[in-house]
């Protein structure tokens, strides 16, 4: 389809839409309704810790398409790029106040480096 083809969109409330000559009048609809649902997804995820590296945003939980499997990164991304696949804890580690990460049974500190058995 040209930009001068006439596009016929339908919708299923009403039927059948006028021909239009090009999408740019239902583009900005598109937009924000992409924006307001990436907004509404990062605010569901977010798990209530401090990002490490950054210390402006938040970690929240994310899905890896190629891996399959769901990784935790800052709600700033691109500006920061921190990103774990092992899950942080709400609670900060005892000796230095960072995140602590539960990696296969064990907690680690990623401030101080400390492990612990869980």
């Amino acid at each position: 389809i040209g930009a001068t083809s006439p596009v016929l969109l339908l919708t299923s409330d009403v039927g059948p839409s006028a021909p239009t000559s090009s999408l740019d009048s239902i583009f900005p609809l598109f937009v924000e309704e992409t924006i307001a649902s990436s907004f509404i997804e990062k605010s569901a995820n977010k798990i209530g810790v401090k990002c490490p590296d950054c210390g402006k945003g938040e970690l929240i939980t994310k899905f890896a398409k190629k891996a399959r499997k769901k990784f935790w990164g800052c709600d700033q991304y691109p500006k920061c790029k921190f990103a774990s696949w092992d899950e942080p804890l709400k609670a900060p580690c005892k000796e230095c106040g960072g995140v602590v990460v539960l990696k296969k049974h064990i907690l680690k500190c990623l401030g101080c480096g400390k492990e612990d058995k869980q």
